[in-house]
């Protein structure tokens, strides 16, 4: 089985696209991550969940994790405002983290090494001209994987 035979559609968003269009696409699916586009449609890189949990986080709690407990609710609420205008550019680091990517005619043995090794819950499928085919998740791919 190849992975172009087990890919999804992918969530999608711009490099210049609000990031609170990100943290809204992964809540509203099952996929685990979004898939960011440049200009051109091209993906160049994915945002997890985790990814885009941390983006709610202020540096100093990324910091020193067991200052969180000293934050109350109402502190906590105001996280989500900080997101307010900010593109998905301006949250990646620089330079862009390496998109976890297969090619839609790769096994799924090739795709879970990709997953592996970058520890990445789903990755990119391409075709052959570097376009969106879809993305595969861990779920769907441990779910092909399985002996019937």
């Amino acid at each position: 089985m190849r992975a172009g035979q087990i890919a999804e559609p992918a969530p999608v968003v711009r490099l210049d696209g609000p990031a609170l269009d990100a943290v809204r696409l992964v809540a509203d699916t099952s996929t685990h991550g979004v898939v960011v586009v440049d200009e051109t449609g091209r993906p160049v890189t994915l945002l997890t969940e985790s990814e885009l949990i941390g983006l709610f986080l202020p540096r100093y709690l990324k910091a020193e994790p067991s200052l969180a407990h000293v934050v109350d609710e109402e502190h906590a609420d105001q996280f989500a405002h900080a997101l307010s205008g900010a593109t998905v550019r301006t949250l990646l680091p620089v330079p862009l983290p390496t998109i976890p990517a297969v090619r839609d005619d790769d096994t799924l043995v090739e795709a879970a090494t990709v997953m592996d090794s970058l520890r990445s819950p789903l990755v990119a499928v391409l075709d052959a001209d570097g376009g969106l085919v879809g993305v595969v998740t861990a779920g769907r791919l441990l779910s092909a994987m399985l002996p019937e």
